[in-house]
């Protein structure tokens, strides 16, 4: 399955980093550097959007982390959107302790 890493800046310090698909050591390149030039830009919050991801790996795990410590190094956080499906990744190593972890928001009821 093909994946994606889109950004955007959503305030003066803030940006999003929606990933979809399978995120992997494959298509963690982009990630990465995605997330590092938001750093280089004086981001104080990124939000990584794993709303549409149908998978990810312990690479995509460590950018984030990475990401997370540099940002607290200077008062800043990462959010991670995080649907169900994924939320067992984050338990099962520890790393729902260490980050902000948020569900997708509930779309809204169809009349």
């Amino acid at each position: 399955m093909d994946s994606s890493v889109r950004t955007r800046q959503v305030g003066s310090t803030s940006y999003r980093i929606a990933l979809a698909g399978e995120s992997d050591m494959y298509s963690s390149p982009e990630f990465r550097h995605d997330l590092h030039t938001c750093l280089e830009h004086g981001a104080d919050e990124v939000i990584v959007d794993l709303s549409a991801a149908t998978l990810i790996d312990s690479t995509i795990l460590g950018i984030v982390l990475g990401g997370a410590k540099r940002l607290r190094e200077r008062g800043g956080e990462i959010t991670v959107i995080c649907p169900d499906s994924l939320r067992g990744i984050f338990e099962v190593t520890g790393l729902d302790r260490a980050l902000a972890i948020q569900a997708p928001p509930v779309a809204a009821a169809r009349t």
